[in-house]
């Protein structure tokens, strides 16, 4: 078997398998090398491979309905990835892309079925993987959505993160923000837009920062500011 070839028997996620079936299951795929931020599928495109990271990483990334690019996760070196699409058929649900120079082998569903029918024992093993990837990600996913779901319940109801306290205040806070990225800086407004609720932030390099609200995923005080703010069912800790 070519080094080509003998990419799965590798990946710490299948060590269920012996030898023997890691380098059978190796031989259906082939592999590919991705530069930093090139895409290995878009979201909405049809699946059919199933892909496993020899090398580097790969980020997941959803885009919402008003066009902002979510980061989802970041997968690691021995990562099996597009297991739902792969399992029905349907489109991605996230754009996988490369986040930085990476080895990537795909096995294609028609060859993973015929494996499986010839031999039902390893198949077995992998669909067992394959489902509690799935059931993990799904998982993961709801936990995210929750977690924006409550974000934006209580920016609905400002009274109850009580902002205009912590404007009065110039308490420092941290934001995460859709794209994976972090802002932190002083909270001096919060007012409406036209395209919704926006923060205005000062940085601590005194930069006026404008975060829309859409933006937001998580919103905390920063870690030396605990201690400054008396506990009150209005702070807003999350």
């Amino acid at each position: 078997m070519s080094d080509e070839t003998n990419v799965l028997g590798n990946l710490p996620e299948l060590t269920s398998l012996s030898p023997e079936e890691t380098q059978a299951v190796a031989a259906l795929g082939t592999r590919k090398d991705y530069g930093a931020g090139e895409t290995v599928y878009e979201q909405g495109a049809p699946g059919g491979d199933l892909f496993a990271i020899e090398e580097g990483s790969v980020d997941l990334l959803v885009t919402l309905a008003d066009g902002v690019e979510k980061h989802h996760v970041t997968l690691p070196s021995g990562t099996v990835f597009g297991s739902m699409a792969f399992f029905d058929g349907g489109a991605h649900p996230a754009t996988a892309r490369a986040a930085a120079p990476c080895r990537i082998v795909a096995i294609g569903r028609a060859e993973f079925d015929g494996f499986c029918e010839q031999h039902p024992a390893t198949g077995i093993k992998l669909y067992r993987y394959l489902t509690e990837t799935v059931a993990l990600q799904s998982r993961l996913v709801v936990e995210k959505y929750m977690r924006t779901l409550q974000w934006s319940l209580e920016i609905s109801a400002a009274t109850q993160l009580n902002l205009q306290r912590l404007i009065t205040d110039r308490v420092e806070v941290r934001i995460e923000l859709a794209s994976g990225k972090e802002v932190r800086g002083t909270l001096l407004q919060f007012d409406s837009s036209p395209a919704g609720y926006e923060l205005l932030l000062r940085s601590p390099d005194r930069e006026l920062i404008v975060v829309p609200y859409h933006a937001v995923t998580q919103f905390t005080l920063a870690a030396e500011q605990w201690r400054d703010v008396p506990e009150s069912p209005e702070t807003p800790i999350t």
